[in-house]
């Protein structure tokens, strides 16, 4: 048993990790991909990444068995992090409980788990600094790392005076001895270019690696990450809180290599969308269902080598099921009015659409009567 993941279980979070991850925070998601890739090309030989326990995301350090990093990420549209913004709270008369700052929500992670192991504390955004920093001739909002130790002492003292009250410490904190600042290169409107190419630069060594599955990747990755990031529970073990919210360079590992190996192999698809694809070339197909039909092959290849896409593979189990069914009557119907009489019976029968939309679901019945014929 460790003793730093047992504390880890045995203290509650203050905040409840689902809650905040159901809001949609696909920024923080996407870092926790871009944090993998960086640990997995670091000479760590395992880790722990772990989704919304205390704190946005925790590494833990799996061969040192007493280390852990926490971090908060925070997106910033305009300006820059001051003083004020990270260590000044806003509290409202209605507010049941006082809010605490961004500084002392960090610190208060050294205080809960401090005397189990080693803890290092790290905010990350998107936005730069202006902060007063002790040598005048660096400008904190030209670096990328800011480490607190760094600030002036007048600000130092401030922030640790104001962590104390907040936290009703006896003694005084040190938070700038664990406490590190970085400005990170994930846009807000779209996180996962900066994945693209973490993944490509990861994969450019590697021969017969096909740039066309970075996308699918990244989403296998986004998915995970969501899934343990909304994990609805609080884990009451290590084993739990390990397999249900955590990440370890196996896990990754695993990732990539299903990845490079996928179970439908991308030469197969490209075989049955050229089947699919010769309907274009039929008088009756409107312009409208053309255009739809070249979208959904890009969506479909996608969908089909992503790893992890079990709605996509239980919704074709229950076509395959449907089709299965079909009259003699039915089969002889030309091929768009047979597409259209499966998908009535995915209608009347209730199947689960898995959050599709129609017109995609038209699409993968052909391309499962295709695939099969």
């Amino acid at each position: 048993m460790n003793a730093l993941l047992q504390a880890l279980v045995d203290k509650s979070p203050s905040e409840k990790g689902a809650t905040i991850a159901g809001q949609g925070f696909a920024y923080q998601h996407n870092w926790a991909i871009h944090k993998l890739i960086e640990l997995h090309q670091s000479n760590k030989e395992d880790y722990i990444l772990i989704c919304e326990h205390h704190d946005d995301i925790l590494v833990f350090d799996s061969v040192a068995n007493n280390e852990v990093c926490f971090y908060q990420v925070k997106t910033k549209r305009e300006g820059l992090w001051k003083i004020n913004d990270l260590s000044g709270t806003k509290n409202k008369a209605d507010d049941k409980v006082p809010k605490k700052s961004i500084f002392t929500k960090l610190y208060e992670k050294k205080e809960m788990f401090g005397s189990s192991g080693i803890i290092y504390l790290f905010f990350i955004s998107n936005a730069r600094y202006d902060l007063p920093l002790q040598n005048d001739n660096n400008k904190s909002k030209d670096q990328s790392i800011i480490k607190c130790t760094d600030l002036k002492n007048e600000s130092k003292q401030a922030i640790n005076d104001k962590i104390k009250q907040e936290l009703n410490l006896i003694h005084q904190p040190n938070f700038e001895d664990f406490t590190n600042l970085q400005v990170v290169t994930l846009s807000i409107e779209s996180p996962e270019d900066a994945i693209y190419k973490a993944l490509a630069n990861y994969f450019e060594n590697q021969k017969d690696v096909s740039l066309s599955i970075l996308k699918p990747l990244h989403k296998t990755l986004l998915s995970e990450i969501e899934r343990r990031a909304n994990y609805g529970f609080i884990p009451s073990d290590q084993n739990e809180l390990v397999k249900c919210r955590g990440v370890s360079r196996q896990d990754f590992e695993g990732y990539l290599q299903e990845a490079l190996q996928p179970k439908y192999k991308e030469d197969q698809l490209k075989k049955v969308f050229n089947n699919v694809q010769s309907l274009l070339n039929t008088p009756d197909i409107s312009h409208r269902v053309i255009t739809q039909m070249k979208t959904f092959v890009a969506k479909y290849q996608t969908d089909k080598i992503t790893y992890n896409n079990n709605a996509l593979q239980t919704l074709e189990i229950d076509i395959k099921t449907i089709m299965e069914t079909m009259s003699e009557e039915e089969r002889d119907l030309p091929i768009l009015l047979y597409r259209d009489a499966v998908f009535n019976k995915i209608n009347n029968t209730g199947t689960n659409k898995q959050g599709h939309d129609d017109d995609y679901i038209k699409f993968i019945i052909l391309f499962l009567f295709y695939g099969e014929n």
